[in-house]
């Protein structure tokens, strides 16, 4: 997810529409504040994302051409990178200030 943390809020990318071409898609996001979150269930952590990025598939999804349909708004994204600063209850191999990669779904 493209989420760049601000003090009690986050900024989002959002894909507004399935776009019939790439060039099309990048034309369809809207850039959004969203309520930071605070406070993770038990088996979840929060990560202050500091990079992010788009990948071949997430054109796909853009498009409506993946196997996996979403309806907007989603916000699109493959791959991130940013450091815990929340784990809930039950996380155990993480702690806050730990540097995390992820490979989220689209949503």
């Amino acid at each position: 997810k493209f989420i760049m943390s601000l003090a009690n809020s986050m900024r989002a990318v959002i894909a507004t529409k399935i776009a019939d071409s790439v060039e099309e898609a990048l034309d369809a996001f809207e850039i959004t504040t969203m309520p930071r979150p605070t406070n993770p269930s038990s088996k979840e952590l929060i990560v202050k994302v500091e990079s992010a990025a788009l990948n071949f598939f997430d054109g796909l999804i853009l498009q409506g051409k993946y196997q996996q349909k979403f309806t907007p708004p989603f916000v699109p994204g493959s791959e991130f990178a940013g450091t815990v600063i929340a784990i809930g209850s039950k996380v155990k191999s993480l702690k806050v200030g730990d540097r995390v990669c992820g490979f989220p779904s689209p949503g």
